[in-house]
């Protein structure tokens, strides 16, 4: 092969090859971060066990998300569109729903989570749908700012994966 080809063949080479250094190189740098961060974690076991501990939370709560059953096909599917609407109700008084939650053991959440779930089957049904074994999932948001810091202003909360079995009927 003449000497211009050969050059030729050698700087295609180094063209095609050279996605493939650029990810080499991506994955060294990656590595040695990481190798980084692992020694620090071996210098401070109290950090370490902290991010263990982050670490298995995560996994169970995407372990339970997956556990979670499908979601039925009902009116609620589908993709987002630009209408909303809203409707309120009547308040309920924070003393008829503490007492109906001592009543059966629950607490205040757990109550007003039902009235939703009980909301959504008198709506479903009311459209005609079929209500029986209708699951629904949903991201449910939860405070997680202690009573002692009520009345500062900010968000402190998360979210809880929940599941409104909309076939169960309140006699």
């Amino acid at each position: 092969m003449p000497f211009a080809a050969q050059a030729s063949a050698r700087r295609e080479s180094h063209r095609t090859l050279a996605p493939s250094q650029d990810a080499l190189d991506a994955v060294l740098k990656a590595g040695a971060v990481l190798v980084a961060k692992g020694r620090a974690l071996l210098a401070d076991p109290v950090k370490a066990a902290a991010l263990a501990a982050r670490g298995s939370a995560f996994t169970a709560e995407i372990a339970k998300l997956a556990r979670m059953p499908k979601d039925s096909p009902t009116r609620f599917k589908g993709a987002p569109g630009k209408e909303k609407s809203v409707a309120w109700a009547q308040p309920l008084p924070l003393s008829d729903v503490k007492a109906l939650g001592r009543a059966l053991g629950a607490s205040v959440n757990d109550v007003l989570l039902s009235c939703v779930a009980g909301a959504i089957r008198s709506y479903l049904a009311a459209k005609g749908d079929v209500v029986a074994g209708v699951i629904l999932r949903a991201l449910v948001p939860v405070n997680l700012r202690p009573m002692e810091e009520a009345s500062r202003l900010g968000n402190k909360s998360d979210w809880s994966f929940s599941i409104f079995p909309s076939a169960s009927k309140i006699r």
